[in-house]
């Protein structure tokens, strides 16, 4: 999926816990703490400003990526 089609965190997150997850939402946690503590951002409940904003969005899947969960 490009990063053109994941437009926003909760789609992102959406991904993550289907894709990688296998849907496990005790799994989220602790990927979405490690992913708050590097970016600043949280997935879970993302800011309204950060939602959509294609720089933070970059930012959560890089960093996702560099924790072994290439979305």
């Amino acid at each position: 999926m490009s990063v053109a089609t994941l437009s926003s965190l909760e789609a992102i997150l959406s991904q993550l816990t289907s894709k990688h997850l296998g849907g496990n939402q005790l799994s989220v946690a602790p990927v979405c703490t490690r992913v708050m503590l590097r970016t600043g951002v949280n997935i879970r409940s993302p800011k309204p400003e950060q939602q959509h904003d294609r720089a933070v969005i970059a930012k959560v899947l890089d960093t996702l990526a560099e924790m072994g969960y290439p979305i």
